[in-house]
Order: structure tokens, then sequence, then C-alpha cells
């Protein structure tokens, strides 16, 4: 069984590199990812009850996608990448001066994307963010040769590319359909890291923590599950028909639901650590299935519905379980959720059913039920802020560096 400090990622490490503290980037990232989910949606709270008026280059509606994407997710799995490939590898990543330049471009970013303040390079700010963190991971596992993750440093430029191409369309530089096809290139890249990383995990620590047999892995259902993501971003990237990225929609769904198989979620429900992430997975592949259903009938639902369960409901419950279990295990502390962290686990949760479902109460309950989605996205944050805050600030519990 896995010690309490040891590695949380998912592969044993060759060597275990010395991290001097606040140098570990899951500490600067996680603190800004979450800080960022709840400014953020209190921010659009706020717009959409006319309490705040917001000019950004990006117009209002792409201005929420794109922090909650860019923003939020992007810290997330920068911290998350950055500090994993460190234990997959054995190889630095960044730390020091090229941490903290990367942690100011993403704090720039936020500042440029909510205004309209232009300067020469404005537009490149976030790119580079994505740029340098796609190198760092990039280096370290070149120099290891453990080819099989470089894929994290590829995914992580195509975010860079898809956030470039949406700031040139708000600039006039390039055609309007390139907003969304930008957005879309950069969801499927954050989908791609969650489902990689994630089907490397999920069995790995309910294993672990529950002292199980072995669970399944690497199976060819895992590779056909990533394959049909492969597919779907093809199919975004070359805006093939509705009914196309309908079916692939459906196929990734269902075999993401499938990988499921044999990872022991029944038996992780006394276990907030653990079933936050198994909801939050099939949350993801229903979000798949709901989208793929929209497509094909969006008179029935909606599907900015369906995008909100994926996106809130499947990336947010499996982002903020995956944040709290690693603050956790790299602090050296037992990964065991407190109570106000359970608590926000079942908020998120509840916040995407009520986003979800939202419209099927009619359009005089939609707008309440969008601030109480929003005000319950917020709250869930604030008490992961409340227990995490002293956790990323202080120093490991065992003395140990990171």
């Amino acid at each position: 069984m896995r010690s309490q400090g040891g590695s949380d990622f998912g592969e044993a490490s060759p060597t275990e590199p010395l991290m001097k503290h606040m140098k570990t980037p899951f500490r600067p990232f996680f603190l800004a990812a979450s800080t960022g989910a709840t400014l953020i949606i209190v921010a659009w709270i706020l717009i959409l009850t006319g309490r705040l008026s917001l000019v950004s280059n990006l117009g209002v509606f792409n201005w929420h996608a794109h922090e909650m994407l860019f923003g939020y997710l992007g810290a997330v799995l920068a911290g998350f990448l950055l500090t994993a490939t460190v234990h997959w590898t054995g190889h630095k990543t960044v730390e020091g001066k090229g941490l903290l330049a990367l942690l100011l471009l993403w704090l720039l970013a936020r500042f440029v994307n909510s205004s309209n303040t232009t300067f020469p390079g404005s537009i490149a700010i976030e790119p580079l963010f994505f740029a340098g963190a796609a190198f760092a991971v990039g280096r370290a596992v070149v120099a290891a040769r453990r080819w099989h993750n470089f894929a994290f440093a590829l995914l992580l430029a195509m975010m860079g590319l898809g956030d470039l191409l949406m700031h040139l369309v708000a600039q006039g530089s390039i055609a309007a359909v390139w907003m969304t096809r930008g957005l879309w290139i950069s969801i499927d890249a954050v989908a791609l890291s969650i489902l990689i990383f994630g089907g490397r995990i999920l069995p790995l620590f309910t294993k672990s923590a529950l002292s199980l047999p072995s669970a399944r892995s690497k199976s060819t259902l895992d590779y056909a599950g990533l394959g049909a993501v492969a597919l779907l971003m093809l199919a975004h990237a070359l805006s093939l028909s509705a009914a196309i990225e309908g079916k692939l929609w459906a196929l990734t769904g269902l075999l993401t639901l499938a990988r499921l198989y044999g990872w022991n979620g029944s038996k992780t429900l006394r276990t907030p650590l653990l079933w936050i992430l198994h909801v939050g997975w099939l949350l993801i592949g229903l979000g798949m299935l709901m989208v793929a259903y929209a497509l094909h009938a969006p008179l029935h639902i909606p599907v900015t519905s369906a995008h909100h369960l994926l996106f809130v409901g499947g990336f947010g419950s499996l982002s903020l379980g995956m944040m709290a279990r690693v603050a956790l295990g790299h602090t050296g502390r037992k990964k065991v959720a407190n109570k106000p962290t359970s608590i926000a686990f079942v908020l998120i949760v509840l916040a995407a059913g009520i986003r979800t479902t939202a419209r099927w109460f009619g359009p005089e309950a939609y707008p309440d039920l969008l601030v109480l989605a929003g005000v319950i996205w917020a709250l869930s944050f604030v008490l992961f802020l409340a227990s995490f805050v002293p956790v990323l600030l202080a120093p490991r519990v065992d003395g140990k560096d990171g």
C-alpha cells in the first residue's frame, strides 16, 4: 500500500528530486485555480443580474467560457502536470523564477481577458503561459525518455493554440468561425488530458486506499476510449456535421462509461476523496451522451445544458477532487477529506445538476436557477479554500521538501 506522503500520480518515480517549499507547482496553481473559480463565477452572477458590466475583447459570453476553461482548468492542469511530470520522470519541470514567471503570465492573462485593454503582444500572454508549461513538461519527458507522457506537453500546447485563435478572432485578424474552433480545440485537449491521467489514477487510488485486489488498467477499452476522443477532436477541427459529431460524442461517452467497469466505484461511497473522482468520471461520460442526444434533438435538450453537465459536473467535480487529493498527499498529510471538503464535493455535484436542468423549469425560473447554481459552485470553492489555503501555504508535515 502506498505511503501517506508518497507519489500520487499513478507511476513510480526513478528518483525523488528534492523540491523546496512553495517551489512545487501544484501549490501556487491550485491556489490560483480555486480562487479564480470562485471570483469568475461571482463576477458571472453579477453580470447575469445586471450588477456588473464587463467589457472584454472576447465578448461577455465568450469571456465566461474562456475563463472557466483557460483560467480555472488551465491552472489546475498546469499545477497537476508540472508536478506529476516530476514524479513520472524523476526530472524537474519548473521552479523558482520560472514558476513565478508562469504564475505571473496566468495572472496577467486574467486581467487582459477581463478588460478591453490591449498592448503590443497582449494576445500572446496566455499562449506563452501554455507554451511555457508545455516546454517544461516536454523537457522533463525527453530527458527521462518516458515518451508515453509526451502527449501531455502536446495537449498543453494545443490549449495555447486554441487560446491564440480566440484572441485573433477578437482582434478581427481571422474569421469568426475560429472563435468556436479555438474553444473546442482546447476543450478537447482538456478532455483528453483528464481521460488519460484519470484512467491511470482512479483505479490505482481506489485499489491503494481500500486495499482492493488489482484493478484493470491499460486495456483495449481504455485505448479505444482515448481514440474516440481523438476522433472527436478531429471532427471539431474540421467542423464536421452535427450528425457525425453527435455519433462521435455517443461513442466516446459509452466508452468512457464502460471504462468505469472494474474500478470498484461502488465501494468508495464512504470515502469522499474517492467517490468524487468516480462521480466526476461518471458525469463526464453522461455529459458526453447528453451532448450527443442534444445534437440529435436540440428541442428536447439544449446543447448548452448538456455542455454544463460535462464541464461543471464532470470536469469540475473531478478537478476539485484531484486538487484535494494531490494537496493532501503531497504535503505529507493523510488523504482524508475533512467535513468542509466533503460538503464542497456534494455542492459541486449539486451545482452541476441545477445548471444542467435549469431550462426544464421554464423561462421564469431559469434566471434564478442559473444564479443558484453559480452561488452553490462558488460556495463549494470557498469551502475548498477554507480547508486548503493553510495546507498549500504550509510546509509538509513530515518535514520533507515539497
